[in-house]
């Protein structure tokens, strides 16, 4: 709960009360939390078999969530950035954009049957 719903409400009030300075920072979150939870996608099992990871989980997910430590951001200006800076975003707009229409076409068919 923590890592999903105290970020939404932040979103919430940023978009709500157009707090365009906070875009920034509420974004950066979200890449991050992205990242965590592929990551935790393809490693949970091993990770699982860390003592107390799950202590430890919670208590790194708070560091990254709050703004009085914005651990988000740490961690998105040192790893991530130079990362997704790598990747061509052009090559990424061009296969989502196949596989949204691909996929979209596959439900009209089956909505049709």
């Amino acid at each position: 709960i923590l890592t999903l719903l105290y970020p939404m409400l932040r979103t919430f009030h940023t978009i709500k009360l157009k707090r365009i300075e906070n875009y920034e920072s509420v974004l950066i979150y979200w890449i991050f939390f992205a990242c965590f939870m592929i990551a935790e996608n393809l490693f949970g099992f091993f990770l699982r078999m860390v003592p107390l990871y799950s202590m430890i989980k919670m208590i790194f997910m708070a560091w990254a969530i709050f703004p009085q430590t914005d651990g988000s951001h740490i961690v998105y200006q040192k790893y991530l950035l130079p990362i997704l800076e790598k990747y061509n975003y052009n090559k990424f707009d061009k296969f989502f954009n196949i596989v949204t229409v691909k996929v979209y076409e596959g439900l009209k068919e089956f909505q049709s049957e």
